[in-house]
């Protein structure tokens, strides 16, 4: 079926994080990295992060690896947009789609000599280190076929 992408989404957070697809949980996880059971996503699919910071450093980041490990699905500061607070439960993928404000790019911790890694064997990512203008914020994607990266072998 076209744009199905079977993989597992790669996590990063500084603070807690509950993920959400097309307004499911799929994960939950705090402090460090960590990664989602296997999923089917395709162009059009919703991501929602609700973070939460209860002290410390805020951090975010994400990437969806094919199982194929032929493509990746980068998330950018650009990509996200900061949903402010509200019941996660009322929220619609039109409103993510709808929302102007952009997600805010962190300084990337890959270059503050911690080698902090996202993806496995050695892929590399393009997402950004992301969180919202709020110590506690939902950040919500919209999956866009321009979003996804060939990994060159």
């Amino acid at each position: 079926s076209g744009g199905d992408l079977k993989g597992r989404f790669y996590l990063m957070v500084g603070g807690v994080v509950k993920l959400y697809v097309n307004g499911t949980l799929l994960h939950e996880a705090r402090w460090g990295n960590s990664f989602t059971d296997e999923i089917d996503i395709s162009p059009g699919d919703t991501v929602v992060a609700e973070l939460t910071q209860p002290g410390g450093a805020s951090m975010f980041k994400l990437a969806f690896l094919t199982s194929d490990r032929r493509s990746v699905v980068n998330f950018r500061a650009s990509d996200f947009r900061d949903l402010g607070i509200q019941p996660i439960a009322d929220l619609k993928p039109e409103a993510i789609k709808r929302a102007q404000v952009r997600a805010q790019k962190l300084k990337d911790s890959n270059k503050g000599g911690s080698k902090e890694v996202l993806l496995p064997d050695g892929i590399k990512d393009r997402s950004d280190a992301v969180w919202g203008s709020k110590v506690n914020c939902l950040l919500g994607a919209s999956i866009a076929k321009e979003m996804i990266t060939p990994i060159r072998q």
